[in-house]
């Protein structure tokens, strides 16, 4: 089965808009997520690659981030998700669908797997 891996985290205050310096943060730390989900073979699907910077408030984000969540079936959840209502919704959602939850520890699992596997290919 081929993982397809919903990032969630925070992306900033549910209330106020975010600077451009605050959203290229959190753009930057879903962007690092996103890097080593791939380099570890994963599917991904990142917000900050759908839901645009001047989206109205996070009820609309929302909208935009739900039926992307649910084309995956897995959640990868950055260290600060417990501080975004959002993530938390994600969470939630995630876990009632049976989602799996890959880990820091999973992902360096499956990079070091697919080392071996590239390895053990080149000396065939």
């Amino acid at each position: 089965m081929k993982w397809r891996v919903y990032i969630a985290g925070k992306v900033g205050n549910e209330t106020v808009s975010l600077t451009d310096e605050e959203h290229q943060e959190a753009v930057d730390k879903f962007r690092r997520i996103e890097r080593e989900l791939l380099n570890a073979g994963f599917e991904t699907r990142n917000p900050m690659n759908f839901v645009p910077k001047d989206v109205v408030n996070w009820q609309e984000a929302m909208k935009l981030c739900i039926p992307e969540l649910c084309k995956c079936n897995a959640l990868y959840l950055i260290h600060d998700f417990k501080e975004s209502k959002g993530a938390m919704m994600e969470y939630t959602i995630a876990n009632k669908l049976g989602f799996r939850l890959i880990t820091p520890d999973v992902v360096e699992e499956q990079i070091r797997i697919n080392k071996d596997k590239h390895q053990f290919i080149q000396q065939d």
